[in-house]
């Protein structure tokens, strides 16, 4: 079941990764975090353009998928509001179609801001809910009574992120949803994190 999920996500995103790639702009020295990666589709396909690809995924069905299915990322369980990183680990962070899931998305953006470096990039997708998000808000929250999501019209998403320390440099219609580009703007890199990179568990 997981591998045709699988399947229909890289067919699903198919038209979006030109985008997502143009965005993010990866490069081969790039430390990048996918949180909420799913079954690591995405993380995968970065893995030929940087050397250190992470993902983090608090299913743990789906990260034992991940591991085995993408030896390549480096998947580690979490959650967005606690990332088992140092802080400004990470030159670019991004979210697919899983902000709307974070039970509390200004405590996600702290933790990118916290994350990524002074001058890092951090790109969300997610569905527009007066557009075709309409359709998922509805199956989430009367369907499958997920009580905590909560999807973002883009100019709420843009100043979400500037008021968690971010300037909105991007926002892009997508084949699904849209994208929002952002640059973290803290004032310096500390090297002191709430958990060290030591003490993160892979497995």
């Amino acid at each position: 079941m997981l591998s045709i999920m699988d399947n229909r996500r890289k067919n699903m995103y198919s038209k979006d990764l030109p985008t997502f790639r143009s965005l993010l702009s990866p490069k081969k020295e790039d430390k990048i975090l996918d949180v909420g990666a799913g079954l690591g589709t995405m993380a995968n396909s970065l893995t030929e353009s940087s050397d250190e690809v992470f993902a983090l995924e608090p299913n743990e069905d789906r990260l034992n998928y991940m591991k085995k299915k993408y030896p390549s990322v480096k998947s580690f369980s979490a959650t967005a509001a606690q990332i088992p990183f140092p802080t400004s680990y990470f030159d670019k962070l991004y979210a697919i179609a899983a902000f709307h899931h974070f039970p509390d998305q200004g405590d996600a953006l702290e933790e990118f801001r916290r994350v990524t470096k002074k001058g890092g990039l951090v790109l969300l997708q997610e569905l527009d809910p007066s557009e075709e998000g309409r359709v998922l808000n509805i199956f989430e929250t009367k369907i499958l009574r997920h009580k905590d999501v909560v999807f973002l019209r883009p100019d709420q998403l843009r100043s979400l992120v500037v008021e968690h320390g971010f300037v909105a440099l991007d926002e892009r219609k997508a084949n699904r949803g849209y994208f929002v580009l952002a640059r973290n703007e803290k004032v310096s890199d500390s090297d002191e994190g709430w958990l060290d990179f030591s003490s993160a568990k892979s497995s």
